[in-house]
């Protein structure tokens, strides 16, 4: 079985999409077109990262999708979504896609560490707009304890470490 081009895929259904365009079958804008592509590309990435136990391109592919979902939205009006809803998204998107790069590898457990505490600066972002925190609160908040999240996260990579040097010795 042969492998398939994705970008040839994507260059024939941007150019299907410009030729309806100009012969007027869908009027639409190109940026829905581009950030639907970067999603669909980011999910194929994705899957195809799990299926040959890629984690880098598990964690871009999950990105790309999120990173092109989000954007679409924004653009097609599905969802109201402001502006400043951007830095609470892209946390939330981050961490996500270390959630599922450690889902692809379970034995890089301290990828834990970092992806739930972006989830949960993201998650208190995310709260802090809907009006269950003070803004100032959070962000008080992450300017002093981020530090904790870098004694955790080295923590976590200096237990990995330890761990496997001693499995490797048994």
């Amino acid at each position: 079985m042969k492998k398939v081009s994705w970008f040839g895929v994507g260059l024939i259904l941007v150019g299907v999409a410009m030729l309806l365009d100009r012969f007027d079958v869908f009027s639409f804008g190109w940026m829905p077109v581009l950030w639907a592509l970067v999603a669909v590309l980011g999910l194929v990435k994705a899957i195809d990262g799990f299926g040959k136990k890629k984690s880098g391109r598990v964690f871009w592919g999950t990105f790309w999708f999120l990173f092109g979902t989000y954007t679409l939205l924004r653009y097609i009006d599905v969802v109201e979504l402001r502006s400043y809803w951007w830095l609470p998204a892209l946390v939330l998107m981050l961490g996500f896609s270390l959630l599922m790069k450690y889902a692809n590898t379970p034995k890089e457990w301290h990828l834990l560490v970092p992806a739930v505490l972006l989830l949960a600066i993201g998650a208190a972002m995310v709260l802090t707009e809907f009006g269950y925190f003070y803004h100032h609160d959070v962000v008080e908040a992450i300017r002093i304890y981020w530090p904790v999240g870098l004694i955790f996260f080295g923590l976590s990579l200096i237990m990995q470490r330890t761990l496997s040097q001693s499995r490797g010795s048994h």
